[in-house]
């Protein structure tokens, strides 16, 4: 299950050659870690060629820029644990509107399907979560975990 790791984020350094095409809402961008993925690596963004050529020579990413280094805190260690990373782009500024009239202001959202590492830590909790069932077995054991004597206010 994907699961947003953030909503908005900058993207930085973009090339003269990606400032010239049209970039548009909803552009499939793809991420790529650049360093250990400790906590300290940068986001690089790339975004698939377009225009007659491409169909020519066939689509190859390009870069886009990176993914702005005061992105939300942990956000490149979950992103090195994520099996599989959505992000698109989701606001453009009118160019009229650039602080910097060199550098573009492109936002992209990031979504990551996390391992069951990043799963509540209670046992019950994740068993009833990622367990075979129909919904209302959920439900019902999510209740259950509710109900019981040593359960935390607000886990269920």
């Amino acid at each position: 299950m994907l699961q947003l790791m953030t909503h908005k984020a900058r993207v930085l350094d973009i090339p003269p050659a990606r400032r010239r095409e049209r970039i548009e809402v909803g552009r499939i961008v793809e991420v790529r870690l650049l360093g250990d993925g400790a906590g300290e690596g940068q986001i690089e963004a790339r975004v698939q060629s377009r225009g007659w050529l491409a169909g020519l020579f066939g689509r190859r990413w390009l870069p886009f820029g990176k993914i702005e280094p005061y992105a939300p805190r942990g956000l490149v260690a979950c992103l090195a644990r994520a099996d599989r990373i959505r992000c698109r782009v989701v606001e453009v500024s009118p160019r009229h509107l650039w602080a910097d009239p060199d550098q573009p202001e492109v936002y992209v959202s990031l979504w990551a399907d996390l391992p069951e590492v990043m799963l509540p830590t209670s046992s019950t909790l994740r068993r009833a979560l990622t367990g075979p069932g129909p919904r209302s077995a959920l439900a019902n054991s999510l209740q259950q975990i509710a109900d019981e004597p040593g359960a935390e206010p607000g886990m269920a």
